[in-house]
């Protein structure tokens, strides 16, 4: 297990901002976890506890992103040449 001392809103941060940019990324996420964007800002501040099943959510989601993201890394890895432009 990777030892950091980064904190859990820490993470959760990192986490908000590879998912949606480093900009207004609080309130996409908390949608996508299905939380209210007060009860993120809240555990951000250490002012309510991770509510349950959130961090598996959290985990889901960032594996999912990295997967998207290999899979189009693999399909420039095999590219050799520009693919051609399509013009309307």
């Amino acid at each position: 297990m990777p030892t950091s001392n980064k904190t859990a809103a820490d993470i959760i941060a990192d986490a908000g901002r590879a998912l949606f940019g480093d900009e207004h990324w609080r309130k996409p996420l908390a949608e996508a976890l299905d939380i209210k964007p007060d009860t993120l800002s809240a555990i951000m501040r250490g002012k309510m506890s991770i509510p349950a099943g959130m961090l598996k959510d959290l985990r889901l989601l960032v594996r999912v992103r990295a997967n998207q993201l290999a899979s189009v890394a693999a399909d420039l890895d095999g590219m050799t040449t520009e693919p051609p432009v399509k013009r309307s």
